[in-house]
């Protein structure tokens, strides 16, 4: 078994928090996909590329016809051939429930539309295809007025309707996703009989829904996730996976690498400035940029890199019959490796390089050329080797030497780290001068006084019980946060916990100083919630103690003025 390394791409700047999807515990979900490929069909290998031409709108193969040629390889009449593949494509598809109702989708992180065939269709359109039947679900709304459509290069596509239903994969449910329902297919998609549909991992606004466009799957149930990610685990002619909300180290050899995405183009994009054939590593002068895409089976690269690569194996040949490098299938095929990010190569052993079959002696190579496009890309034959995994809620890019994290942590360090000190310090100042400003005569100036309404031989008493009040809080505060922080309602920010903690907690805060605006009395005389003698005793005590000289009410007008006061806001 080939190791599989381990690689995050991450993306930042996408704040999960203002995803709403449904409510339930934080977990993680693994959804299991298989691959349907018969590596003995001639034709696999050339449609795969087809279909990634096609998707991608890059130029078509030219293909020559040949009576010699495999048939399904040729080109109807010769010249060049634009069409989507026939049966046997390889795709890792799974069954997905859309309100209740299963049919086979295939897991594409190169797109963003979850699509899928539906009754609306004619029967013979359908044919083997399991067609989702809007009727027969009760959760099911239509979206009024909105629509999808997808064309590629070839002229193929799909269109249809839109609605919203239950979409369940592999445990992970969003109650409320958006469906595209088929209502025209090209002949292709049709022929296609292995898939009913699409489910698109890309950003959302890579989504063709109008006017206005939808979450993806993944953002949709991302809330809901144990962590904003989902990990791919592609496995070369067997069962693979795909885990959302955790990352299964037990799959992958080596520490994690993280590569910065740049998602501005909707896909999951990388610099890919380097190729290692073998062990020699080639700068890709004017290289393009690459996209991490489960729905391409092939690793399309730039024309001079599959050049390179293939100059290397004996007997290789950009075969214009079968429209893609060949070569005979007892070759020893280096292995191979692309950049992805500053520091990162993904390397893919040589028994890793063939893609099929195209008769008993010759092959077809998982790495064909993109034809000149200003674009590659890195399909499954790279994920059947790596374990890769996709966040959206962290801002970090670990993929740095020591140096340049040293570097990123002293830029930090004297940017922020100074100003906070000085802000704690202001802070500190303030409340060590208050005691300071009592001794210099603040309490005089501003009638600040202990004894109002108390005697000072009674107060003794009552300090105690004042702290007691810091003494309870410290004894029962986590418990009661502990109970705050269990509380879910609904969706969106509220179904955090430790929100709750601020919310309730603030809610209590002001409404005890609402409550002290009305229930403490400023002097003895205002207090209603005393009888006319005791109000009497109280401002004697005042006067007794001489707690307080020339005593003076303040007033509101005072109160204002010393609120407005120029020292005061300083």
């Amino acid at each position: 078994m080939h190791s599989v390394r381990a690689v995050i791409l991450i993306v930042s700047l996408l704040a999960a928090d203002t995803i709403a999807a449904p409510h339930i515990q934080k977990r993680s979900f693994v959804h299991h996909v298989k691959r349907s490929i018969n590596r003995r069909d001639p034709a696999v290998g050339p449609n795969a590329m087809l279909k990634a031409y096609a998707k991608y709108g890059f130029s078509a193969v030219s293909r020559q016809s040949n009576s010699t040629a495999p048939p399904a390889a040729a080109g109807a009449g010769g010249g060049t051939v634009a069409a989507l593949p026939e049966p046997n494509a390889a795709e890792y598809l799974s069954p997905v429930t859309i309100g209740g109702q299963t049919v086979t989708l295939d897991f594409d992180t190169g797109s963003s539309d979850l699509w899928v065939f539906s009754s609306a269709l004619s029967k013979q359109t359908i044919g083997q295809h399991s067609a989702f039947d809007p009727t027969q679900s009760k959760s099911f709304q239509a979206m009024q007025g909105a629509t999808w459509s997808i064309s590629y290069g070839d002229g193929s596509g799909a269109a249809g309707t839109v609605g919203m239903d239950v979409v369940n994969i592999g445990g992970a449910t969003a109650t409320r996703q958006a469906i595209e329902l088929a209502t025209a297919v090209s002949q292709s998609f049709a022929k296609d009989t292995n898939n009913d549909g699409l489910v698109g991992l890309a950003f959302s606004q890579l989504n063709t829904i109008k006017p206005t466009k939808q979450n993806t799957f993944f953002d949709s149930v991302m809330p809901q996730l144990a962590m904003p990610v989902f990990s791919v685990d592609l496995r070369n002619d067997s069962t693979g996976t795909y885990q959302f909300g955790a990352i299964d180290m037990n799959k992958a050899q080596g520490p994690l690498t993280t590569i910065p995405v740049n998602s501005a183009s909707g896909f999951w994009q990388v610099d890919s400035p380097t190729v290692t054939i073998g062990n020699q590593k080639i700068a890709n002068q004017g290289g393009s940029p690459a996209i991490a895409d489960t729905g391409t089976s092939l690793l399309l690269v730039d024309p001079q890199v599959a050049n390179a690569y293939y100059a290397k194996v004996q007997g290789a040949t950009n075969n214009a019959q079968v429209g893609g490098f060949t070569y005979p299938c007892n070759a020893q095929l280096p292995d191979f490796g692309v950049a992805m990010g500053p520091s990162y190569t993904a390397m893919v052993p040589g028994n890793a390089i063939t893609f099929a079959q195209v008769d008993a002696n010759t092959c077809f190579g998982g790495v064909q050329s993109n034809g000149g496009a200003n674009l590659q890309i890195y399909g499954d034959v790279m994920f059947r080797t790596h374990l890769a995994k996709r966040g959206t809620s962290w801002l970090s890019d670990s993929s740095c030497d020591d140096a340049g994290e040293r570097a990123l942590a002293k830029k930090i360090d004297l940017h922020v780290f100074p100003m906070l000190c000085i802000v704690f310090g202001q802070s500190m100042l303030d409340r060590m001068n208050i005691s300071a400003a009592y001794i210099a005569g603040a309490n005089t100036d501003i009638d600040l006084a202990e004894g109002y309404q108390n005697q000072i031989t009674r107060l003794r008493c009552r300090v105690s019980f004042f702290y007691m009040a810091a003494l309870i809080t410290s004894a029962f505060g986590t418990i009661f946060a502990y109970l705050l922080s269990s509380i879910r309602v609904r969706d969106g920010i509220y179904r955090e916990g430790w929100r709750w903690i601020f919310i309730v907690e603030g809610i209590m805060t002001v409404a005890a100083g609402f409550a002290a605006i009305f229930f403490l009395g400023d002097f003895p005389e205002n207090s209603k919630w005393l009888s006319d003698r005791q109000r009497h005793v109280a401002l004697a005590r005042v006067q007794t103690e001489k707690a307080v000289r020339n005593f003076e009410h303040s007033g509101s007008m005072k109160v204002l003025r010393m609120l407005c006061d120029w020292k005061l806001e300083i």
